[in-house]
């Protein structure tokens, strides 16, 4: 059983033929949230988000949205689409590209300015699209997407020319925001930082849902990675949040302000084991573990799961180190993390 509430999921039945290849779809997943679809190029995801848009003729068969069937034209249906090249009118002016959405959705001017100051384009308010940047049109495309007032947004890559940094912040606004989203992206660290959970395609097949939590544990298509809950408790002089994950303290640089409640992305790769505290390091996050377990070494590397507490860390390691530190399931040993994701 699915462990969301499945009388308001979205669902997917029927098929689509286009070209030389037949996409059969019967999937479901939680409405809300921003759910992520990843794969490699060319394997149907701009395609899937097309068919959420109602701008693929050739799909036969059914959508479900918050377990309503979507049986609205494409233009009724407000399941807003955002392409990589946000598809703005070129010839008018920022000011003019939100304020056309603004008319037809009927949002207030309060909101119009909450959604400016949101995407940052308040600089570039009277200038023409033509001018700007990529990532800049990217800002005024999800300003003038949000501003239709949809109730799903569909980005195709559509922060792909945005810095880290400011799509960090644009993606945790957005999902503040509490608009439901379905996220066409290559870059892990957005699934990481946002998503609630993941749909994949492979062979230009659809899998099926999986958490977020699940996805990242599973070591697929991702770097292993361990989700940890907890509460950021203060922040230091020094600028580290400190967060308490009930076993253990962890201490991160923030950025920006932090909710009370928090969820911490610790990646295998970002993960050390050490026979001994390691005091004299320049790392942060040193906690003692217990290995739980040892995978059969994949080339060179191999990965170690241990035990902090209530939690489940992952360590990938070169098979040469597990052998000169004697790693053995049971062993007490030294987690040193190197770094962390919070969001």
């Amino acid at each position: 059983m699915p462990d969301w509430d499945t009388e308001t999921e979205s669902r997917i039945i029927g098929e689509l033929i286009h070209a030389t290849h037949r996409w059969r779809f019967d999937h479901a997943w939680p409405s809300d949230g921003v759910t992520a679809i990843i794969g490699p190029s060319g394997c149907g995801k701009t395609t899937f988000l097309r068919i959420w848009a109602g701008l693929a003729p050739n799909f036969k068969g059914h959508l479900f949205w918050r377990g309503q069937k979507v049986s609205a034209s494409a233009h009724k249906r407000r399941f807003v689409y955002v392409p990589s090249d946000g598809a703005l009118f070129p010839h008018m002016t920022v000011h003019e590209n939100i304020a056309f959405a603004a008319r037809l959705s009927g949002i207030a001017d309060e909101a119009i300015d909450a959604l400016v100051e949101m995407c940052g384009v308040a600089s570039w308010w009277s200038a023409k699209v033509s001018s700007l940047s990529s990532g800049q049109r990217q800002r005024v495309a999800l300003a003038r997407a949000l501003a239709a007032k949809p109730r799903l947004l569909l980005l195709d890559e559509a922060l792909s020319n945005i810095d880290w940094f400011g799509r960090q912040k644009l993606l945790q606004a957005l999902r503040a925001s509490g608009v439901p989203v379905l996220y066409v992206t290559h870059a892990i660290e957005d699934v990481m930082l946002v998503a609630s959970g993941v749909l994949r395609f492979r062979e230009q097949a659809l899998q099926p849902y999986l958490p977020l939590a699940q996805w990242l544990g599973s070591g697929d298509d991702v770097p292993l990675t361990a989700v940890i809950g907890g509460r950021v408790i203060r922040v230091d002089a020094h600028g580290l949040a400190h967060i308490d994950c009930e076993d253990f303290v962890l201490k991160t640089v923030t950025h920006h302000m932090l909710p009370e409640q928090v969820d911490v992305r610790i990646r295998a790769m970002d993960v050390a084991l050490s026979l001994s505290p390691l005091a004299d390091s320049s790392v942060n996050n040193v906690i003692p573990v217990t290995i739980q377990w040892l995978s059969k070494p994949h080339g060179a590397y191999q990965d170690v799961h241990v035990q902090a507490g209530r939690h489940r860390l992952f360590a990938r390691l070169t098979h040469y180190s597990v052998m000169r530190l004697g790693l053995t399931v049971g062993k007490q040993v030294f987690a040193a993390i190197k770094s962390v994701v919070v969001n």
